[in-house]
């Protein structure tokens, strides 16, 4: 199995200029934990839960652009990579949530923890 056949649904993403009001709507409304954060379908950089709480802490202002609180260097899987080395790097790193980009960088979607157990779990033939 292929990273890009664990994508479960299209990616969610906004712009770098999105304020962190409406990104933090965007997630609650798609009920994601992540929110790719791209400019002509090119990955910028990735903003999760966690930077969320990071921000908050540190006095995030709600109408202040994303790209002032995302990762700008997000861990990525190549759309080919093995489930193997995706679970890897998400260990390795201690990541919820994985962007798959294609060969040119262009957001493919995402991997969330919950999609790896819940491919692995229909892959069990459940009674």
């Amino acid at each position: 199995m292929r990273a890009a056949d664990l994508i479960k649904r299209p990616p969610i993403s906004c712009f770098p200029s999105t304020s962190l009001k409406e990104v933090i709507k965007i997630m609650r409304n798609n009920n994601v934990g992540s929110v790719m954060i791209v400019d002509g379908g090119k990955l910028l950089g990735i903003f999760t839960e966690r930077d969320l709480v990071k921000a908050l802490d540190e006095g995030a202002k709600l109408e202040e652009p994303i790209s002032k609180y995302m990762n700008p260097s997000p861990i990525t899987a190549k759309a080919d990579e093995s489930l193997e080395s995706v679970v890897r790097k998400m260990l390795n790193n201690g990541l919820r949530h994985i962007p798959v980009v294609d060969s040119e960088g262009n957001v493919l979607g995402v991997i969330s923890i919950k999609d790896i157990v819940e491919t692995l779990y229909e892959g069990c033939n459940p009674p």
